[in-house]
């Protein structure tokens, strides 16, 4: 095998390797101010939701501020898909990443995507057009102490979230606004790109250099 060959057979193995890194991605949750609740017999979103019901144990945040929420571990692209609600007013979830965009609770099965470039909390906000248009962000809290936000582990790289709008007062049905919460790697072209071209620039070389 050619010195080149090598270093062709050794680039190709760390773009895989390094594609490799980009599936580690999951998400967990930090529960520091949470509280383990159990969804009551009013849980019925609206289609209802496969895989989560009445009796099911969520992890709920509620209040004007707390610490802890939903964690991913490193870059991801991550997608919200609206399932369900049941709730009078309007509500939406937003991502706090430009260009992320809203979800809203009108089409079940819409979605949204965005990246995530590092680790931490992943940015977005429940809101209702309810009560003067009150948000509660994940792992920052809210400016109504009426608003709940809970997590229920589907695996690594999915989760429920769900929304209390505090249309009814505080309750544990969680129904408002139900979505899922998914991660899946982030390609990497850009690295894959520069190492062919420079792969391609020393071929160049060792044949200039042959002539």
């Amino acid at each position: 095998m050619t010195s080149l060959t090598k270093l062709m057979a050794t680039g190709a193995l760390a773009v895989i390797m390094t594609a490799g890194l980009a599936e580690a991605a999951t998400l967990s949750l930090d529960t520091t101010g949470s509280a383990n609740v159990n969804l009551d017999a009013t849980f019925n979103p609206t289609p209802s939701v496969s895989g989560i019901g009445p009796g099911d144990a969520v992890t709920n945040y509620s209040g004007l501020s707390f610490a802890g929420g939903l964690l991913v571990s490193g870059p991801a692209k991550i997608t919200f898909t609206y399932l369900g609600k049941e709730a009078g007013y309007s509500n939406s979830a937003v991502s706090l990443v430009p260009g992320g965009g809203t979800l809203s609770d009108l089409v079940a099965g819409a979605s949204i995507t965005f990246d995530q470039l590092v680790g931490g909390l992943v940015p977005f906000s429940f809101k209702t057009t309810g009560d003067d248009g009150k948000w509660i962000t994940n792992g920052w809290g809210s400016n109504s102490t009426a608003l709940d936000m809970a997590f229920m582990m589907i695996s690594s790289t999915s989760y429920f979230a769900l929304f209390g709008d505090g249309g009814g007062g505080n309750d544990d049905d969680l129904d408002d606004m139900v979505i899922r919460i998914d991660v899946a790697p982030i390609p990497l072209p850009a690295g894959g790109l520069l190492l062919i071209g420079a792969l391609g620039g020393l071929a160049a070389l060792r044949r200039r250099k042959s002539a």
